[in-house]
């Protein structure tokens, strides 16, 4: 029963997120063929011609139903500009921008985990300056943080010197340190209301050493919704992602969706959109199985 409500859910999300790109693409006027045959000095006969090939000049709802006549096949579509397949396009970006968000992922989680922990259990000037640095950070936007450490280095680092994976430990650092801030606010009310539950003072009660409850009980209890945030903090990652590759000029689907939409690239947008949904909705089902399997209250409520 659970798998079918969550199954039911998650086709309910990706029709939602596929129709309103769908439709709002549409909105738009003109359309990727049109702009870039228009620029090409074509004729409007010409232009037709090409439209009707790619059944652009059929009514809306028809396109609609065609495209998902060839989305439940597999079929993406092909790029208006370029005429790639859109998986193959998908399929080639897709690996830098995983890449980027996982690594940005494992470093926001880390630093995140960290520093709640010391906000939430310590109240002397390091727990303070914790506690102030994720302020800091869940205040500052993404886009802010990437022009930021891009300046820094620019300052710090010679022209003629080159980073270890330098396309990749900036904008990296730059999306860690946003999902830093969330993370570690959510760690640092946990740990604190954990400590003065009731099972604590129990714990001490029985002559517990405050190394043993923190360890056994505290951090136990209080890390068990990180696991939630950092699921969700992968779907801020999507949207970051966009940003922080076009200021750090790094190739990628955000780069390319930004790219497709200016362009009117309806395919590509559609199909990137699409991608993107099936994997947030895919790790968030990997994230309620997990939690079930760390915390019997989830699976027992």
């Amino acid at each position: 029963m659970w798998i079918a409500q969550r199954f039911g859910a998650a086709l309910i999300t990706l029709w939602l997120a596929v129709t309103i790109v769908f439709c709002l693409l549409r909105l738009l006027p003109g359309n990727a063929i049109r702009v870039q045959l228009a620029e090409s000095g074509a004729s409007p006969a010409i232009i037709a011609q090409r439209e009707a090939a790619l059944g652009l000049d059929q009514p809306v709802l028809h396109q609609y139903v065609a495209y998902w006549a060839d989305f439940l096949r597999g079929n993406l579509g092909v790029s208006l500009i370029s005429g790639q397949p859109v998986s193959s396009i998908i399929a080639t970006q897709a690996a830098p921008t995983l890449s980027l968000a996982a690594t940005a992922l494992l470093f926001g989680s880390t630093m995140g985990v960290l520093l709640g922990c010391m906000a939430g259990l310590r109240g002397d000037i390091s727990g303070r300056f914790s506690s102030s640095t994720l302020i800091l950070l869940l205040s500052t936007p993404a886009y802010w943080l990437g022009t930021l450490i891009l300046f820094a280095a620019t300052m710090l680092i010679p022209l003629n010197a080159s980073l270890p994976q330098g396309s990749l430990l900036l904008p990296a650092l730059a999306l860690g340190l946003s999902i830093t801030g969330a993370i570690g606010r959510v760690v640092q009310e946990k740990v604190r209301e954990t400590r003065h539950a009731g099972f604590v003072w129990q714990a001490r009660a029985k002559g517990m050493t405050e190394y043993q409850i923190t360890r056994r009980h505290i951090l136990r209890v209080g890390l068990l919704p990180v696991i939630s945030v950092i699921a969700l903090q992968f779907a801020f990652l999507a949207s970051g992602v966009v940003i922080t590759e076009m200021i750090f000029a790094r190739a990628g689907l955000g780069r390319t969706l930004l790219d497709s939409t200016l362009r009117q690239d309806y395919p590509v947008v559609q199909g990137i959109v699409a991608w993107s949904a099936l994997l947030i909705i895919g790790v968030m089902f990997i994230t309620e199985i997990i939690s079930m399997w760390v915390d019997p209250r989830v699976r027992n409520p």
